[in-house]
């Protein structure tokens, strides 16, 4: 008689695994749907305060967001306002240097710059993303991340065809450029 109990309590036990593991499956398998589904894995925001953008399917609070970079479409908007106007940034061309202690590398922009937009709430006063934010976009979309003790540089052919040297410190020295 307890032989049989016991039989049955380990066949309940198999069971309800059994069940909690296909559970499990599918609402795992369920959120893989939703984050495809509303391309979640391919936002990025970037939080006040923060050096790195966070993936926006990792966030489950309400933070202070300034900016929202989709990578699928190579967009930046201004996060706390409704999206009026289209700008790509008014560069000829542009060139990333990065110094790390033991290699030198430079990487071309101009592909991604030619389809890198910023999407803002048109006021008379412009909020223009920094560079680090630029480039961090950029780092997204290359998927090339550099050490936080890289010197990294930005050598720009600006709209006027003169060129400069920025650096993740420099001001912000560009102009945005309505898209037509």
């Amino acid at each position: 008689m307890g032989n049989c109990r016991l039989r049955g309590l380990i066949c309940c036990t198999r069971t309800v695994s059994c069940t909690k593991h296909s559970c499990d499956t599918f609402f795992s398998f369920s959120n893989h749907i939703v984050e495809y589904w509303y391309d979640l894995h391919n936002r990025w925001l970037f939080v006040s305060g923060h050096s790195i953008p966070v993936q926006y399917k990792h966030i489950n609070n309400d933070t202070n967001n300034e900016w929202i970079y989709h990578s699928t479409t190579n967009a930046l908007s201004y996060y706390k306002e409704r999206i009026s106007q289209i700008y790509t940034i008014g560069w000829l061309s542009a060139r990333l240097i990065v110094d790390t202690c033991n290699q030198h590398l430079e990487y071309d922009l101009d592909d991604f710059l030619s389809t890198f937009t910023i999407g803002l709430h048109h006021t008379n006063t412009l909020i223009i993303p920094s560079l680090p934010i630029i480039i961090s976009c950029w780092s997204i979309q290359s998927k090339q991340w550099f050490p936080t003790d890289a010197h990294i540089m930005l050598r720009v052919i600006d709209s006027n065809g003169d060129e400069q040297i920025l650096t993740m410190q420099s001001p912000v020295t560009f102009r945005l450029q309505h898209q037509k």
